[in-house]
């Protein structure tokens, strides 16, 4: 399980981002994500919520986007949720994935 956060700071600005999607990856399909390695595959994905039930996406296909958790002083922060499923027969190394992250105002 894992952590993350996005932080948009606008301080000195009257736009604010209202919520945050993330693209599907190098899977195109946000509920099946991986990442790759040279020789092979380990399963992830990202979640709206703690109790990683709600799939992070675009709104679309029943995903989720991200709603600011904390607005302070112009920054809104939005935290993601991560879990890899255990017991995948994988082998060591750097395993990698590209979401792009886009701040709709």
């Amino acid at each position: 399980l894992s952590l993350g956060r996005v932080e948009v700071d606008c301080r000195g600005s009257s736009d604010f981002p209202s919520r945050v999607t993330l693209s599907s990856g190098r899977s195109g399909n946000p509920y099946r994500r991986y990442m790759a390695h040279a020789t092979g595959i380990l399963q992830y994905n990202v979640y709206a919520d703690p109790a990683r039930r709600l799939v992070t996406g675009d709104g679309s296909g029943g995903t989720t986007p991200l709603v600011p958790r904390l607005r302070s002083l112009g920054r809104n922060i939005f935290v993601l949720f991560g879990k890899i499923p255990p017991r995948q027969a994988v082998r060591a190394g750097e395993y990698h994935d590209e979401l792009r992250v886009e701040l709709e105002f």
